[in-house]
């Protein structure tokens, strides 16, 4: 039994031979796209465009260059969802679901992966200043301004809107999130309880508790199985990379963070989110139910069954949005440079928005700033055994075989 959607090993050389045969008017829609106006026609012109394949795209100005990029990558995710095989229906959570009336533009949160970045942004645009709000008000202000019509289907009701979806590489996304869930605020009471249960405990005796029938690949059966031969077996992943990383991170200075009695180490954290995953082996509905800041992206926003229309990574996210700001024909834009501010919790009790203009963009739009308290993403990752990265890999497998990313690049 598969942990995943995917057969491992076969999936890229697939997914490599399908292709699409776009028309000749498509590629000439991709080139006349900016000089667009109105925003019904270049939605319309805009899907036409993402079905043409990025080698017939030819363009010659940065701008461009950027729109070809994003339609490399939208045509890779739309022919790995081919490929993509799932136990019963999407689930589709539609709380998650952003919708700008005015840009015709819909746009899932995926937190820990640029959210707070996007959000403000969308309000920038919006004629909303939210350079001085700290995250938890940009989301909360984002709620307050944007309506969203949980009477539809949002399946079938996004098909309106150019639709957005923001992405990062899984393990960055997971450090971030223990960061700065667990190291700087501590929140999240129950799960820390959880985690703290695995301190002190081999990892696979705590994996031999989560999945009563399992086998590492790639490591001796006798000691990394715990199923009968006649039994189906959980696979868990052997992940690509590992051993050169943790070489590499065995040769540098690794500063190791002290136990608290009241927060679990990044090992205790990480064995307690494998088990909260691949205990759902699977199951769609059961995954939708974990935390929206672990929850795999691809799930939280059912990027197959809501294909977006532009794919925007937390790795490139200051050209992206410039290039969003170009396309939606926003006045003055400028670069939406990622930079962590120290901003406090602003009002907004008497927040008013103009629902008919478009904002500039300032010289920069705020993200969650890193922490002094928190190790490097290096640090964290190479405090794992080979086996507790594969339980991490395995969790997360769709993600990074759907979203292209490798484990360690």
């Amino acid at each position: 039994m598969s942990a995943a959607g995917f057969e491992p090993g076969s999936f890229r050389s697939q997914a490599d031979s399908l292709t699409s045969r776009p028309s000749s008017q498509d590629v000439s829609d991709c080139a006349a796209l900016e000089q667009i106006s109105s925003t019904v026609e270049m939605l319309r012109t805009l899907r036409r465009c993402l079905s043409s394949p990025k080698h017939l795209l030819t363009f010659s100005n940065k701008s461009s260059d950027r729109l070809a990029e994003l339609v490399s990558r939208r045509e890779a995710l739309e022919q790995r969802c081919a490929l993509y095989k799932t136990d019963g229906a999407p689930v589709v959570k539609d709380s998650f679901f952003v919708f700008d009336f005015i840009h015709r533009l819909s746009y899932c949160k995926v937190y820990k992966s640029g959210s707070s970045t996007m959000l403000t942004f969308l309000l920038h645009i919006n004629g909303f200043d939210a350079t001085n709000l700290d995250a938890p008000s940009v989301h909360l202000t984002a709620r307050q301004l944007f309506p969203h019509p949980f009477y539809e289907n949002i399946t079938s009701f996004s098909r309106n809107f150019i639709r957005v979806f923001t992405i990062r590489h899984p393990f960055r996304r997971i450090v971030s999130s223990y960061c700065n869930k667990f190291v700087m605020n501590r929140s999240f009471k129950k799960f820390i309880r959880s985690a703290l249960t695995y301190r002190g405990r081999p990892t696979l005796e705590v994996v031999k508790e989560i999945l009563p029938q399992y086998r590492f690949q790639g490591y001796p059966e006798d000691d990394h199985k715990n199923t009968g031969p006649s039994e189906k077996q959980f696979i868990i992943f052997s992940t690509p990379g590992k051993e050169k990383f943790l070489k590499k991170a065995s040769q540098e200075n690794q500063k190791i963070s002290t136990p608290s009695e009241d927060s679990p180490t990044f090992r205790e954290f990480v064995l307690c989110l494998a088990g909260l995953i691949l205990r759902c082996k699977g199951d769609l509905l059961c995954e939708m139910y974990i935390n929206e800041h672990f929850v795999p992206q691809t799930i939280l926003c059912s990027s197959c069954e809501i294909l977006p229309d532009l794919i925007l990574k937390v790795e490139t996210l200051d050209e992206d949005l410039r290039y969003l700001a170009h396309l939606l024909k926003v006045p003055q834009q400028t670069a939406a440079g990622i930079t962590p501010s120290n901003t406090t919790i602003a009002s907004f009790s008497t927040v008013k928005i103009s629902p008919y203009s478009s904002g500039p963009i300032p010289a920069t739009i705020r993200v969650n700033a890193a922490n002094s308290s928190c190790l490097t993403y290096s640090q964290y990752m190479g405090h794992l055994t080979g086996q507790e990265i594969d339980l991490l890999y395995t969790s997360y497998y769709n993600d990074f075989q759907l979203l292209g990313y490798e484990p360690f690049d």
